[in-house]
Formats: structure tokens, sequence, C-alpha cells
């Protein structure tokens, strides 16, 4: 990794996270819930463009690591999402939260 900036996050309440290309595109949408329903506690992360959506109870995915997990899975290169990888993220770690 070479350490350059390519990403923003929004200014924004802890519970809802807005992460955002250097031209102020959001692209990614990073919210944490608390519903009994769904047992407790877990994040839904959105992938605007691609219209991808996962939920997990991980702890895995704050918003530091997921940018880390997303640049580590080559997800994340040259400042752009890429769509393939994009998908395979989500069927990877998706837990389906709110099916249950």
């Amino acid at each position: 990794m070479d350490e350059k900036e390519c990403l923003k996050v929004a200014d924004s309440d802890p519970n809802n996270i807005s992460i955002l290309d250097m031209e102020g595109n959001e692209i990614i949408f990073l919210k944490y819930l608390d519903n009994t329903k769904f047992g407790g506690m877990y994040c839904k992360v959105t992938f605007l463009d691609q219209k991808l959506t996962f939920t997990s109870k991980s702890y895995m995915f704050t918003k530091t690591l997921l940018l880390k997990k997303l640049v580590l899975d080559k997800t994340l290169e040259n400042c752009k999402l890429n769509s393939t990888k994009v998908e395979k993220i989500v069927l990877k770690y998706d837990e389906n939260v709110e099916s249950k």
C-alpha cells in the first residue's frame, strides 16, 4: 500500500457512516443497528454504486477494519471499488442478519 489518501469519511453520527471518494461521491454507507428482532447489534454495509448490501454481527466491520479488508482483498484499488470484487466481499461476509 502506498498510503495515499483516496477516501474521506463524511461528518456523521457514529451509527451512520458515509465513505466518500475524493470527488465527494458517497460510495459506501456503514450503519450500526441494534434490533432485538435480529438478535442485537449488527452492522449493515451498503456499496452504493453497486447497489449491494451485506449485514454482519462481526466486530470486524468497523469503518477502519472494513477499509483495511477492502484494500487487502484488492477490492479497493487505485482509489476505485472493483465491482466484481465488491460482489465477492458481499458473498463472503453477508450473514443475512435481517432475514432471520
